[in-house]
């Protein structure tokens, strides 16, 4: 069953229905990353529901609207924060490389150990403690573990806080590099500084030449907007 451009719950019930019951569940943890989950090592704020559904919306529409990316492609995955995407990113899509960016060198730190498992295999996931706002994305340059970068061009960029950030950091991607983004609509949580208000305004401020998905899940705290396709 295709999955609709409009989702709209009422209550968080209605969330954890839907997300339990969708198809295209988020694939299994792995026990280190179960284990460290309840250990307590990360923030709370990273598991919420509405944060689970917003990744597993994501992923299900990648799913049905991509399939599989090609073994060789590199995903810059931005303000990555814990970098919980990335398992799910690597078990379903099979890139080669995903590097996950963000300006926190402690939330790199968390990211680092919450994908270890990936991290110690040649780097199938790997921390940068970057400002996304100032790396030119058609040839980005940077710093890992001492080690300058200037070999890594995105063909997919993922970007699931827009809300955090400007819009550098779309206005500076190839035209062929795939962009999965989320924002929201909800400038009363911290730090979000640029929100949009609807699916028309997210397109308008981030517009594509051509669009595969574009569309919102509305819960009771905020709603997601999300498009998928290449900048214009």
């Amino acid at each position: 069953m295709e999955i609709p451009n409009h989702l709209k719950f009422e209550t968080w019930e209605e969330v954890r229905v839907w997300a339990q019951s969708n198809q295209h569940t988020l694939p299994n943890l792995l026990v280190s990353q179960i284990m460290k989950i309840a250990q307590g090592k990360y923030p709370q704020d990273a598991f919420t529901l509405g944060q689970l559904a917003s990744k597993i919306w994501m992923t299900s529409v990648m799913f049905e609207r991509i399939g599989h990316l090609d073994t060789k492609d590199n995903i810059a995955y931005l303000g990555c924060w814990i970098g919980s995407l990335a398992s799910w990113l690597s078990i379903i899509f099979h890139p080669y490389r995903i590097y996950g960016f963000d300006s926190d060198p402690e939330a790199i730190a968390m990211a680092d150990d919450f994908n270890s498992d990936m991290v110690v295999d040649n780097w199938r996931f790997k921390g940068v403690v970057e400002d996304v706002n100032i790396l030119d994305w058609s040839a980005p340059e940077f710093v890992v573990d001492g080690e300058l970068i200037t070999d890594f061009v995105p063909d997919v960029i993922v970007n699931t806080s827009a809300e955090h950030m400007s819009d550098d950091w779309f206005l500076s991607a190839n035209k062929d590099t795939m962009i999965i983004m989320q924002t929201n609509n909800n400038p009363r949580f911290h730090g979000h500084i640029n929100c949009v208000d609807s699916v028309e305004t997210m397109q308008a401020q981030y517009p594509m030449s051509a669009t595969i998905f574009a569309g919102e899940l509305i819960t009771p705290a905020y709603t997601r907007y999300m498009q998928i396709g290449f900048p214009a």
